[in-house]
């Protein structure tokens, strides 16, 4: 009798530590599983000052933004809080300290500086539009190089021509390239050498060049192995011009200066023989050329 009452209690001490821990688990699942994030972000980050991705939690970030199937997009473009994000072919326009879309309406976002973005309206034509969604140049080019000024370089069978946004102006598509300077000269070139052409006039001013780089009205010229920095007038503002051991022929000009501009300086190196080089910023206020 004392044997089977023991064996009872027995009996439902198993089942009761059963049951306990069948709650343990089922507990242990919820706390573990059920409201844990599987899902895969990019994370954006600062490192070292710049701005860094990863697709692995780290601490103190920007923000993060969902990655689709754990395929994360990746940035294109920085534009102060802004990047151009692509993903699956796509691109938009995303704030990464926000932590939102600024705009996915169109399709192959390009950033062209002045805060305007030229993008394609779906598989269509191209306009320009700002970081506000405002179209400032309608849909109707095949693709769009440049804007600035009211005016747009475009592309039409590889060649670039120039129109106005108000339709008063317009270069039929000659040039194998073209530098918008300001509202009222370009850049144009025709057999590998540029011209500067002013609106409506079109024999340009006569001087030709190997390579043309404009920002704020300051023009960077390249003919003959010297290099000339030029004001708005086409005229220098170098004491003496800078000596090149490359002559920045066709498609190695860019690579070769390295250039670009911050809005404060435009930065280029010089090369003197074929490993070394000089490093010069150009402030565009003050007109100084400075060697670093």
């Amino acid at each position: 009798m004392k044997s089977s009452k023991i064996w009872k209690y027995v009996w439902l001490i198993g089942i009761y530590a059963n049951l306990f821990i069948i709650l343990y688990l089922v507990v242990l699942y919820k706390v573990q599983w059920e409201y844990k994030d599987l899902n895969t972000y990019l994370y954006f980050y600062d490192c070292d000052r710049e701005l860094c991705t990863s697709n692995i939690s780290v601490d103190n970030y920007y923000n993060k933004i969902l990655c689709n199937e754990g395929k994360c997009p990746y940035i294109d473009t920085i534009i102060g809080n802004n990047v151009i994000l692509r993903d699956n072919g796509k691109s938009f326009i995303y704030d990464y300290i926000k932590g939102n879309i600024v705009n996915n309406l169109y399709s192959d976002y390009r950033y062209i500086g002045n805060g305007a973005y030229s993008v394609r309206d779906g598989v269509s034509k191209y306009g320009v539009i700002n970081t506000d969604g405002e179209i400032l140049v309608n849909f109707e080019y095949n693709y769009i190089d440049d804007f600035q000024d009211g005016f747009v370089s475009y592309i039409d069978n590889n060649l670039y021509g120039i129109s106005s946004v108000d339709n008063k102006f317009n270069v039929e598509p000659k040039f194998e390239d073209v530098v918008l300077i300001n509202e009222n000269i370009y850049a144009g070139k025709i057999d590998n050498l540029y011209q500067i052409y002013s609106y409506g006039n079109d024999n340009g001013y006569g001087t030709n060049y190997n390579y043309v780089f404009a920002d704020e009205d300051v023009i960077l010229v390249i003919d003959d192995a010297k290099i000339d920095i030029l004001d708005s007038k086409l005229q220098s503002t170098l004491l003496m011009k800078i000596d090149t051991y490359y002559k920045y022929t066709t498609g190695q000009e860019r690579d070769s200066l390295d250039i670009y501009s911050d809005g404060e300086y435009i930065y280029f190196k010089v090369f003197v023989n074929d490993s070394e080089y000089n490093r010069y910023r150009y402030n565009i206020d003050e007109k100084k050329l400075i060697n670093d």
